[in-house]
Order: C-alpha cells, then structure tokens, then sequence
C-alpha cells in the first residue's frame, strides 16, 4: 500500500478545534472533566486569500473609494494630493499582483526635458524605479514620486503612455535597464534660494525645522553645508534663518543667494558632468554650486538664466555618449 501522509489547512483545524472545545467546555461544566485542557491549544490564525480576480465593476468601485474615501470608517479618509490617481493606480496594481502598470497620460512617456522649453525632446525608452522617483521628485511632472514605490516593491514593470498618441512605446519603468541605454535626461525646480555655511557642519537642519522651512537638499561636504532652500516663505523669512544659523552656529562665513534654480541631469556616468557644466558656462550661465541629488546631478544657476542653461545642457548631451 502506498503510504500518505494526510494534513489540514488551517480553516479545516480551526473548525475542529472549534468543535472540541465546545465538547470539552461542556464536560468541564457538567462536571464530566476535572479541567478544560482544549482551552490550552491555541486556535490557528486564518489569513486572508490573495485576490485571484476582480470583475470590472468591482475594480471601478474599488479605486473610486480610494480617490474619494467614501464608505470608509471615520479618521480614515486621507485626500490625495496632485498625482492621486497616479498613486491609486499603482496601489491596485500591486494589490493585484498585475503584470504590468500601465499609466496613461497626455505625453508620450518621459521626455529628456521639458517640452514648454526645448523644442521636440527627444522621449527617454528606459528608466530605472530610483531615477523615476529622484525626477519626480526634483519637478518632473509626469508621474507623482509617491507612485512609483508600490510597483518597485512588488517588482511590476510601469509603462508610462500617451492617450493622444496610443501607437508610440511609452517609457518603460523597471530594476535594470537594457545593455546600451545612455540617454541624460534633464529636470528642474525653479525659486530656490542657497543658505551656505563655511565651518559649521551640524545644526542647521534643527534650524530648519524651528522654522518650518523645508529644504530642498542639505549637504555637508568638508566643513561646508548648503542648504538649498525654496523661496516660498519669503525674503524676510530666509533672512531670518540666515541670522540665526550666524548668531546659532557660528560659521566662519555664511551666505545667502536668493532666486536661484535647480537644474537636475540625469546622468549615468560622471564622465559626462564636465561637458554638460562647460556648455552651461560657455552660453553664459554661472553655475553657482554643482551637488549630487540621488541619481542626478544638481547644477544651481540664476532663476532668470534657468531655461537658457536648460536649452545649452541639453544640446551638449545629445552630442555624448552618456
């Protein structure tokens, strides 16, 4: 005879032990059993099932909640902010274990920069998650930040496509990039201003946040910290965090430069970062501070001068091999 081995999943347990217990709590009352030994097994946990299929009407209803948090218990509803879709989708992408998260929008994938200030860009094929997410974050508006890590951690390919031009590729989005892909593409964050501090390494983060200016980035390299910051709260405001981090930290020399921008490349390989800053510079544009943010380079030139150094960085790097 062949032998085998019988088990039970954990729902068949559950109702057994469920059933002994009633029987030994019975004898237990009646006085049958001097003690309730089931009550000593511990029942096992049942988990829900992953979701195997949702018909079309119960994903509709599913993501307008998400958008809208109808129906949701009080102290639950969270309002998305710009790029809510973008990241509703990506979480039912995940939930669902899709194959593949396709988002469609009004261009035709990541474009290598901005096209209300270089004529036709050229479109970006290939991203990785990491270098989505620093774009985004930088200013890109093609795809909030918050979307892209729900797919990254369940490993779903994103392909970012156009609704008017449905027939061209889109960018596709995943862990590694295909042998070959050298493309620099460029992003920015335009009314910044540079808190520089010669001297005084720590403490100026504190200083930040006692008043609630958040920083674009804060670096600390060899006794420096820049700290790029948005002009939003205003001049004065910025003034005042200047004279505190002069009177609180007491760095040797401390700056301040106000209407500043941020020109992020993306650049896979630091060989190109010369050339890119020689052809900003050599079309008249000063760069004032050159900082690594993630998987971009951050050059940081006038506000006024932005588009110019825009316009020169990316004729310089369709003439690289990045």
């Amino acid at each position: 005879d062949d032998e085998r081995e019988e088990t039970n999943e954990d729902a068949s347990k559950m109702r057994k032990l469920s059933a002994l217990r009633s029987y030994f709590k019975f004898l237990f009352k009646n006085n049958r059993v001097s003690s309730n030994v089931a009550q000593l097994i511990d029942l096992p946990k049942l988990h829900e099932k992953p979701i195997l299929r949702l018909e079309i009407d119960e994903i509709v209803r599913m993501l307008n909640q998400v958008e809208s948090g109808s129906a949701l218990p009080d102290g639950q509803i969270h309002t998305l902010p710009r790029g809510g879709s973008d990241v509703t989708g990506a979480l039912a992408a995940a939930a669902l274990h899709a194959d593949l998260y396709e988002n469609w929008t009004d261009v035709p994938g990541v474009l290598a920069a901005d096209p209300a200030l270089v004529q036709r860009p050229a479109q970006v094929e290939q991203l990785r998650y990491e270098e989505l997410q620093t774009l985004s974050r930088i200013g890109m508006q093609v795809l909030h930040e918050d979307a892209v890590a729900p797919v990254q951690r369940a490993q779903i390919p994103l392909r970012i496509c156009s609704t008017l031009e449905p027939e061209t590729p889109g960018t596709l989005v995943r862990t590694q990039l295909e042998p070959g892909v050298r493309q620099i593409c460029f992003a920015g964050r335009r009314q910044l201003a540079l808190l520089r501090l010669t001297g005084a390494e720590e403490g100026l983060a504190a200083l930040c946040r006692q008043a609630e200016i958040a920083p674009f980035s804060l670096q600390s390299v060899c006794g420096e910290t820049a700290a790029i910051l948005p002009m939003a709260p205003g001049s004065e405001a910025l003034h005042r965090l200047q004279e505190q981090a002069q009177q609180t930290l007491q760095p040797k020399r401390c700056t301040l430069r106000e209407n500043l921008s941020v020109l992020a490349a993306l650049c896979r390989s630091t060989a190109s970062v010369p050339a890119l800053v020689q052809a900003v510079e050599s079309g008249g544009v000063p760069v004032h501070l050159l900082l690594k943010c993630g998987e971009c380079v951050l050059l940081l030139v006038n506000d006024s001068q932005y588009e110019q150094a825009l316009r020169a960085a990316y004729a310089a790097s369709r003439q690289l091999r990045d």
